[in-house]
């Protein structure tokens, strides 16, 4: 009889656990505690700096988005910036965008976007003294009146060659409806 026994239990420990495992796998989830995709990649605010850039710059760039300190950088094995609690304050520090040469992907431009209603990030060198990343400050306004081009040029000069440049339209009193052949 004791022998019975064990199997016997064993099969109602099973069936017991089989119900209690449908009855919690069961349970819906509630959508709104589920995350919810994003509907648009990059924030309103954002979008003009971005639509500026790709208009701004020739085909010899490219544009990276939130781009990290910490994919700035180049840390040696065994600094104190090597600790896991140093390198996620580094990738908490996100520059809105980085403007890479299209060949080599060397970096040719850091910028660091501030809308309206935030705060500015700390500087690079308020986190890691005495570093030295050059950064351009954009605001919400600064893309409004068309300041981008000034500004990069202002932090980053050798992009002069980069930019695009706006097709030379003659004066209105140098055109003619007729042309002559």
């Amino acid at each position: 009889m004791d022998v019975l026994l064990i199997p016997s239990l064993l099969l109602l420990l099973a069936a017991l656990l089989t119900l209690y495992l449908r009855r919690v796998l069961r349970t819906e989830v509630c959508p709104e505690t589920l995350p919810q995709p994003k509907r648009v990649l990059v924030p309103a605010a954002e979008q003009a700096l971005l639509i500026q850039l790709e208009q701004l710059l020739d085909s010899s760039c490219r544009i990276f988005w939130n781009v990290s300190l910490s994919d700035l950088l180049r840390i040696g094995r065994g600094s104190e910036w090597d600790k896991p609690e140093q390198q996620l304050l580094l990738k908490e520090r996100e520059f809105t965008s980085v403007i890479c040469d299209r060949e080599t992907f060397a970096v040719l431009a850091v910028i660091d976007f501030c809308s309206t209603i935030e705060t500015p990030a700390p500087a690079a060198n308020e986190l890691i003294p005495g570093l030295n990343i050059p950064v351009v400050r954009v605001s919400e306004s600064d893309c409004e009146q068309n300041n981008l081009r000034p500004l990069l040029l202002s932090q980053f000069p050798e992009l002069e060659l980069r930019l695009s440049h706006p097709l030379a339209v003659p004066p209105v009193s140098q055109c003619s409806v007729f042309s002559s052949y």
